[in-house]
Protein backbone atom coordinates (compact mmCIF):
# COMPACT_ATOMS: atom_id res chain seq x y z
CA UNK A 1 0.00 0.00 0.00
CA UNK A 2 2.87 2.19 0.78
CA UNK A 3 4.58 2.09 -2.32
CA UNK A 4 0.95 2.85 -4.44
CA UNK A 5 1.17 5.96 -2.29
CA UNK A 6 4.33 6.98 -3.20
CA UNK A 7 3.96 6.04 -6.84
CA UNK A 8 0.80 8.47 -7.06
CA UNK A 9 2.75 11.18 -5.39
CA UNK A 10 5.11 10.86 -8.19
CA UNK A 11 2.87 11.29 -10.76
CA UNK A 12 1.20 14.19 -8.91
CA UNK A 13 4.89 16.23 -8.67
CA UNK A 14 5.58 14.88 -12.10
CA UNK A 15 2.52 16.39 -13.75
CA UNK A 16 2.52 19.74 -11.72
CA UNK A 17 6.40 19.56 -12.85
CA UNK A 18 5.47 19.40 -16.27
CA UNK A 19 2.71 21.91 -16.16
CA UNK A 20 4.98 24.67 -14.65
CA UNK A 21 7.39 23.78 -17.22
CA UNK A 22 5.14 24.38 -20.01
CA UNK A 23 3.85 27.74 -18.09
CA UNK A 24 7.88 29.29 -18.24
CA UNK A 25 8.50 28.36 -21.52
CA UNK A 26 5.69 29.69 -22.95
CA UNK A 27 6.43 33.14 -20.73
CA UNK A 28 10.09 32.73 -22.07
CA UNK A 29 8.86 32.47 -25.48
CA UNK A 30 6.10 35.87 -25.42
CA UNK A 31 9.26 37.56 -23.68
CA UNK A 32 11.39 36.78 -26.70
CA UNK A 33 8.84 38.02 -28.91
CA UNK A 34 8.19 41.14 -26.92
CA UNK A 35 11.66 42.10 -26.68
CA UNK A 36 13.13 41.39 -29.90
CA UNK A 37 10.80 40.21 -32.13
CA UNK A 38 8.47 43.18 -32.53
CA UNK A 39 11.27 45.59 -32.17
CA UNK A 40 13.19 43.49 -35.28
CA UNK A 41 16.20 43.27 -33.30
CA UNK A 42 18.38 40.21 -32.42
CA UNK A 43 19.47 38.56 -28.97
CA UNK A 44 22.85 38.46 -28.11
CA UNK A 45 23.82 34.89 -29.07
CA UNK A 46 27.06 35.05 -26.96
CA UNK A 47 25.52 35.73 -23.52
CA UNK A 48 24.97 32.84 -21.90
CA UNK A 49 21.01 33.09 -21.69
CA UNK A 50 20.85 33.34 -25.78
CA UNK A 51 23.74 30.76 -26.60
CA UNK A 52 21.84 27.95 -27.92
CA UNK A 53 18.95 29.96 -29.70
CA UNK A 54 21.17 30.72 -32.37
CA UNK A 55 20.36 28.10 -34.42
CA UNK A 56 16.53 28.44 -33.88
CA UNK A 57 16.55 31.78 -34.23
CA UNK A 58 15.22 32.29 -37.41
CA UNK A 59 12.92 29.41 -37.38
CA UNK A 60 11.36 31.03 -34.46
CA UNK A 61 10.93 34.88 -35.84
CA UNK A 62 9.56 32.92 -38.91
CA UNK A 63 6.66 31.56 -37.21
CA UNK A 64 5.94 34.46 -34.80
CA UNK A 65 5.59 36.70 -37.96
CA UNK A 66 3.65 33.95 -40.03
CA UNK A 67 0.00 35.14 -40.42
CA UNK A 68 -1.32 31.85 -38.86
Amino acid sequence: MLETDDDDLKELVRNWAMKKMATQFQTWKKKLYHTYVKKNLTPNFNATAYAKLRSYWNDFVQYKTSKE
